[in-house]
């Protein structure tokens, strides 16, 4: 068995523009959520795998499938 840290990322600015349209949350909460949040700097550096979430669903899509196949080929082998 293994155990890896995934870390997703996607700027404040994203952040803050899909919950705005998503969930209907004002920036100010938003960044309030942030802020309470270790910075993304201290995850990524701790992070086995950093996932890029500033493209399209199917972008993130494709690199979730790509690192759920790494991990399923590690464990079968």
């Amino acid at each position: 068995a293994f155990e890896i840290l995934v870390v997703v990322s996607a700027t404040v600015a994203t952040q803050i523009q899909r919950l705005m349209r998503q969930r209907g949350m004002s920036e100010a909460s938003i960044r309030a959520r942030i802020e309470a949040q270790a910075p993304l700097e201290d995850k990524a550096a701790v992070a086995d795998v950093l996932v890029d979430n500033e493209g399209s669903p199917g972008d993130l899509g494709d690199q979730v499938d790509r690192l759920w196949n790494d991990l399923r080929a590690r464990v079968l082998s």
